[in-house]
């Protein structure tokens, strides 16, 4: 049974939910704009809500993921666990600030994680998160979708048919 005390003021339980009240700020900011957008047909991007989004965004999904993410997701996937547990490479794509990758790595260390997000804030977040943590087996790097990987500018670009194959070989 959830409790309104546990949503509200307990931090540590699975149902807290005021981490998603961090994001209304830059929310509320972000409605100024919207007529524009409308105007123009051009919306914005994750970064146009600043760094706080990324931290919002963290903490939106903080509780479920403790609470969940290990003992779900890696089971629901056939075989994932075992080979997780004897290392692969695993690719995060849209990991945000790392949460639910540094959980995951810290797991399985035997595992290669690679971290692939959009926003410059939320790399910026997940790479302050592990170096606190200590923790190696993980790569992060900034994606966007193109036709080839060769960007030459520090952004790694993965076409979307190589992600739609790799991902496939694990559904």
């Amino acid at each position: 049974m959830i409790h309104l005390g546990d949503v509200l003021a307990t931090p540590g339980d699975p149902a807290y939910g005021m981490g998603v009240f961090h994001r209304y700020p830059n929310t509320m900011d972000s409605l100024r704009d919207t007529p524009e957008s409308f105007r123009t047909g051009l919306g914005h991007d994750y970064d146009s809500h600043g760094p706080e989004a990324a931290v919002g965004i963290e903490r939106a999904f903080e509780p479920w993921n403790r609470a969940n993410l290990l003992p779900v997701a890696p089971p629901a996937l056939d075989g994932a666990r075992e080979r997780m547990a004897a290392g692969t490479t695993v690719a995060d794509v849209g990991c945000g600030a790392g949460a639910a990758l540094l959980l995951m790595a810290d797991a399985y260390p035997n595992c290669k994680f690679v971290g692939y997000d959009i926003s410059q804030y939320a790399l910026r977040r997940a790479a302050e998160k592990q170096q606190e943590a200590g923790t190696a087996n993980v790569s992060l790097l900034r994606a966007a979708l193109a036709e080839s990987n060769e960007a030459g500018d520090g952004t790694c670009r993965l076409p979307a048919p190589y992600l739609l194959a790799r991902f496939a070989s694990w559904a």
